[in-house]
């Protein structure tokens, strides 16, 4: 079986995030990112010009193509983006790994022994991890899009005019453009951070080594999982967050039982706390921090600290787009910018950084730049999820929102140790929990924490964004045994809660007349 080398003598890649000797990232990069491949020849004004080649921008592209518009798709380094390159596809690869050492190691609680142990040879999960986005490069590719009828450009993209932009030498007219150039990882100012080596979510999957001790700064959704798995795989592991909590903005309950979790792995947790400067050393680096009044070492350190908008350089202002900071693009609710013929959506416009909001708004982005008729993106319901284990789900509102805004509202729960199906796997860490209107049934908000919450946040994402109220989960049957039904007992607990004292006299009354 191949290690995934190729020859010496083959020419190396230029751009990241592949590794330039290895084969499947070679395939990734013949398919998002070619370099034999003849430029369009631009003529006329194009109906639809999208900036950025990531999730964003290839659903624009390829709806308005199906639409017939004429259409051309502009990337700087590779088709994918952050999803398939750097984030959702090689992350959940190589948690799929980690979940499986994980299983493995405690197989024993299971009747299963095995006999000499085991070990994780991270060389081969890391090589798993590139064929497998390697395997689903292709419906990025430049090909598909290019047989779409999208005419593709590779190079980096400027607005010379409201209405042009330029690649390279050519320059492209269109009627109607559409901003979709991503986030990247931010890097805080720390001192002395440059002055040692660090990874972000854009070079850490280029790793062929288990680096023996890792640090990880920022313990939002990536630096919670990364740790996770680091650590099912043997690293040492220390998780730093500034604020009082891991995923800071979710549901106290939940991190806390994360945090339990991420210990029980041999994460070491560290809360209110910053870093106040890096140092080299001889095996890696010192981090000096305030707040858990300690210094750290370790020989590898990932950056997870949150992401900020790509809108540099683009030449924005020439085309009349206003931009923030840290917010990116301005947009109104239609996603339009201040320049009515171009539009923006994703990661440089959207505060909700996930690939799901890049599709939904990408899918309100075409239809608005190319129609008349504006559909808004203040009405979507935006589910999120953490892929540790467990897992932590979030849809609409969260405690403290509902607080903030005065809505009354009542809490329903349900443990997942009151789910058969859980019991049964062995893995009743976790619950669901509900916020409805009082005094209704209607779903105001929802969080999951346990084995297969994200699976779970699809139904509930649904609910509230269609009023669907929980009486219809009480009458709805669930296949049993599965996880799911946690939704149906969920109703079950909002109908016993319309047992007033009157209605449960009302029906004593009844079953003695019956008697």
């Amino acid at each position: 079986m191949s290690d995934g080398s190729i020859p010496e003598d083959d020419p190396p890649l230029t751009e990241q995030p592949w590794l330039a000797q290895d084969l499947d990232d070679r395939r990734l990069a013949k398919a998002v990112s070619p370099t034999d491949v003849a430029e369009p020849a631009a003529s006329g004004a194009y109906q639809l010009v999208v900036l950025g080649g990531g999730a964003t921008g290839l659903v624009v592209a390829a709806s308005a193509a199906s639409l017939g518009a004429r259409v051309a798709l502009v990337e700087r380094t590779a088709l994918g983006g952050d999803c398939l390159l750097t984030g959702c596809v090689p992350s959940k690869a190589l948690l799929a790994a980690a979940r499986r050492a994980h299983a493995v190691r405690t197989a024993g609680a299971y009747g299963v022994q095995l006999q000499g142990g085991f070990q994780v040879d991270f060389a081969a999960v890391m090589q798993r991890m590139r064929r497998v986005r390697a395997d689903m490069a292709p419906v990025d590719s430049v090909e598909r899009f290019t047989g779409l009828g999208v005419d593709v450009y590779q190079g980096h993209g400027r607005f010379v005019a409201r209405d042009r932009l330029e690649v390279g030498y050519r320059t492209l007219q269109f009627r109607s453009a559409v901003l979709a150039t991503g986030g990247r990882a931010s890097v805080p100012p720390i001192p002395g951070l440059h002055d040692i080596p660090f990874h972000t979510h854009a070079s850490i999957f280029n790793l062929r080594t288990l680096p023996s001790s890792l640090m990880i700064l920022g313990a939002g959704a990536i630096g919670c999982e990364l740790a996770q798995a680091f650590a099912r795989f043997g690293s040492r592991v220390v998780l730093v967050e500034r604020g009082p909590r891991v995923l800071p903005s979710l549901d106290p309950e939940a991190a806390l039982l994360l945090t339990r979790a991420l210990e029980s792995d041999g994460v070491r947790v560290l809360t209110d706390a910053t870093v106040e400067r890096f140092s080299p050393t001889s095996s890696g680096f010192e981090a000096v921090l305030s707040g858990a009044d300690a210094a750290v070492s370790a020989t590898t350190l990932l950056l997870a600290v949150g992401r900020e908008p790509v809108v540099g350089g683009l030449g924005l202002e020439k085309a009349g787009v206003q931009t923030h900071p840290e917010r990116g693009v301005w947009v109104d609710e239609f996603l339009r910018t201040t320049n009515p013929r171009i539009w923006a959506a994703g990661d440089c416009a959207m505060p909700h950084h996930f690939t799901h909001v890049a599709d939904a708004t990408a899918r309100i982005a075409v239809q608005n730049a190319l129609f008349p008729k504006q559909r808004s993106a203040s009405d979507l319901v935006i589910p999120s999820c953490v892929y540790t284990d467990p897992e932590v789900g979030r849809v609409g509102r969260g405690l403290a929102e509902l607080r903030d805004e005065a809505i009354p509202f009542e809490v329903l729960s349900v443990d997942f140790h009151d789910v058969d199906r859980a019991r049964l796997d062995g893995r009743v860490r976790g619950f669901a929990r509900v916020y409805v209107r009082a005094g209704t049934d209607r779903i105001l908000g929802a969080v999951v924490t346990g084995v297969g919450a994200g699976e779970l946040m699809g139904t509930l994402s649904l609910a509230v964004t269609h009023e669907i109220g929980l009486e219809k989960f009480s009458t709805t049957v669930f296949p049993y045994p599965t996880r799911a039904e946690v939704l149906r007992k969920l109703g079950d607990a909002w109908r016993r809660r319309q047992l007033t004292s009157e209605a449960q006299k009302a029906l004593s009354i009844w079953f003695r007349l019956r008697s």
